[in-house]
Order: structure tokens, then C-alpha cells, then sequence
């Protein structure tokens, strides 16, 4: 989900985010207006090829990209838990400090050498993706050691859990998940 403004201009990228990946295994991306998801259908044949071939190299199948109008605007309005002070914000120095696991650089060098070996990926792109990966498994573990939220279901230290409920919900209820949750058990 990180690596979506890689794959877009910048100005598409501020107007556009991927919410989850569905169950016909299409990345779901949420677009702010017509325009913009009209720009991404214009450049989907070219776009599709390089999301699906990184996709594959972490391990994730995708069939396809999804536009969704509606949930674009939905997500600022969204119920979350109300923290009795707000989070830390890592600096990049904090970030750089953090110690990957072993398994973690595993990860990052497997996924450098499946960028590497895949001929639609650019070297130059596939070094952003690798960094984005890897600053993105720093920022969980500093999440973590920063005493974040953890979501039942993934498991991952996020910001904030969200709830199908209209209005904030208490601290310890336990059908409360990240975003990215949230929006997956929505098409279940």
C-alpha cells in the first residue's frame, strides 16, 4: 500500500490512495474525484504490468486495479479511538537507529533481488520500492517499541483503530482494526 506513489505522478498520488485488495485479488484504489479516476483508467494498461510484477515480489497476487469514488471522502469523517494524547512522529534519524531483524533484512534483500531479476521494473524504481519497504518495516518496529495500537487482526502498530460504528469508540473494544482491516472485512 506504501509503494502506491511510486507507481503514480505525484499529483495523482495526493489525490488517490489504495485501500485494500479485494477479494478478486484487485488492488482497490480510492480516488478523490472523476478526473483523477479517469486519468488512472487512461494509464491503467501501463500501470497494471509494473503493480502486479512488484506485487509478485513481495509475494501478493493481484489481478487487477479497482477505482472506488466513494470512500475517498468517507475516510476523514472516520470513527477511530480517541487517544488522551496524540502519537509520536519519528524523525528520520529515529527511524534510521531502529535494528531490522534478521528475518526483516531477509526481506528487504529478497525483495531487491526479485526487483532486480524482473525485466518491467527499473532499476532506478526498483530502489525506491526497496527503500519505501524498508523504511516502512522500520517504522512498524518504532511503532511498536513506541507503544502504538496493535490491530487484532494483522497484528501491525497503527495510529489509529477504526470501528464499523458511527461514532468513537472506547479504547479496549475489541472489534476495533486498522484501516486496512476495516475495509476488507467491509466487502466480506
Amino acid at each position: 500500500m506504501s509503494l502506491w506513489p511510486t507507481f503514480v505522478s505525484s499529483a495523482v498520488a495526493d489525490r488517490s490512495r489504495p485501500l485494500f485488495i479485494d477479494s478478486e485479488r484487485n488492488l482497490v484504489i480510492s480516488v478523490k474525484d472523476a478526473a483523477v479516476g479517469q486519468e488512472l483508467s487512461m494509464a491503467k494498461s501501463k500501470l497494471l504490468p509494473k503493480v502486479v510484477s512488484t506485487a509478485r515480489s513481495l509475494h501478493i497476487e493481484l489481478r487487477g486495479l479497482r477505482l472506488d469514488l466513494k470512500h475517498y471522502h468517507a475516510t476523514s469523517t472516520m470513527p477511530y479511538i480517541e487517544e488522551e494524547k496524540p502519537l509520536p512522529k519519528p524523525s528520520e534519524a529515529d527511524l534510521k537507529a531502529i535494528e531490522l531483524k534478521p528475518q526483516d533484512v531477509a526481506a528487504v534483500d529478497d525483495l531487491r533481488s526479485q526487483l532486480t531479476s524482473e525485466a518491467a521494473v527499473q532499476l532506478e524504481t526498483s530502489e525506491k520500492i526497496v527503500a519505501l519497504y524498508e523504511r516502512e518495516l522500520r517504522m512498524r518496529h518504532w511503532r511498536f517499541l513506541s507503544g502504538f495500537p496493535l490491530c487484532p487482526q494483522c497484528t501491525n502498530p497503527v495510529e489509529r483503530l477504526h470501528s464499523p460504528a458511527s461514532a468513537p469508540i472506547p479504547r479496549d473494544n475489541p472489534r476495533a482494526v486498522c484501516i486496512a482491516c476495516l475495509y476488507r472485512d467491509d466487502i466480506s
